[in-house]
């Protein structure tokens, strides 16, 4: 049965990267979303993620009042019996996740929107450059969601704008040239260590990288910053090297704290003070 729309107005889905340290912070943003009056908030976990956690779809309680609830829907990466294990390697399985991820994700939308309920934008993991083009589709906004910290997302920028160039020599003390939105002096130890040093899987480190591509397509762009003025200004070095669009501050996501006045297709969250880190006990 169709939900009143004036019961959810708004319905936000999120899509997470399936990966260990992924899910939790964009859950925690949904439970922030779905606190607000009149929001809808649907998280879509992998079915390999779900069997693994004990949970085949259900809800997340959310951790402002209300009785708000973060909805679990199924969706697919393609590997539903063994997971990332199951394709045998980083390029199989993000090209499994993306064929697959594409046709269950626009048929989870589009069953939403026969019951009712529209997705009105799908707020996705950076690293699912394909998901903008599945919400398109459905009539949804896209926003992309920068799950590690913004200094490690200028970072990356940098080597997708091809202003570094990794594997980085490191000759010790010798400082690499100024990076704009990055402090000077940096060597090439304080950087990520896939850029030093990409090892024997550049594979992840064009995972990294490619999070940027296609990011002109995004409607908003969301990062994850302690302090909302130092990464207000890291997030413009993003915007620099990349791209002009709007720039959303996640102050503190994974601990549930948001900088202010964050507006996202007519959902308004109120930042509250930073105080104490609180633990999160999701994996």
């Amino acid at each position: 049965m169709a939900e009143p729309e004036a019961e959810h107005g708004i319905h936000v889905l999120l899509l997470p990267n399936p990966s260990q340290g992924h899910i939790n912070p964009i859950l925690q943003f949904g439970k922030r979303l779905a606190a607000r009056r009149g929001v809808r908030c649907t998280l879509a976990v992998t079915r390999f993620v779900l069997a693994q956690s004990g949970d085949g779809g259900g809800e997340q309680p959310a951790t402002a009042g209300g009785g708000a609830v973060v909805h679990v829907a199924a969706v697919s990466d393609g590997c539903d019996r063994g997971g990332f294990d199951e394709a045998g390697g980083v390029a199989a399985y993000t090209a499994r996740l993306e064929a697959a991820g594409s046709e269950t994700v626009g048929a989870l939308l589009r069953s939403e929107a026969e019951r009712g309920r529209p997705v009105r934008v799908l707020v996705y993991d950076a690293f699912l450059p394909w998901a903008p083009r599945v919400a398109r589709r459905r009539g949804a906004a896209a926003a992309a969601f920068f799950t590690q910290p913004c200094a490690v997302d200028v970072a990356y920028a940098h080597a997708f704008a091809g202003r570094i160039r990794p594997p980085l020599a490191d000759d010790g003390e010798v400082a690499l040239a100024e990076l704009p939105g990055l402090p000077a002096g940096l060597r090439p130890a304080d950087l990520p260590s896939f850029l030093a040093q990409p090892g024997d899987c550049p594979a992840y480190l064009d995972l990294l990288v490619n999070q940027f591509d296609g990011l002109d397509t995004a409607d908003h762009v969301l990062v994850n910053s302690f302090a909302a003025a130092t990464g207000m200004s890291l997030a413009n070095g993003v915007v620099e090297l990349i791209l002009d669009m709007p720039i959303k501050i996640i102050n503190k996501s994974i601990a549930v704290i948001f900088a202010k006045g964050i507006g996202l297709h007519g959902v308004h969250v109120e930042g509250e003070d930073s105080g104490s880190d609180r633990a999160v006990g999701l994996p």
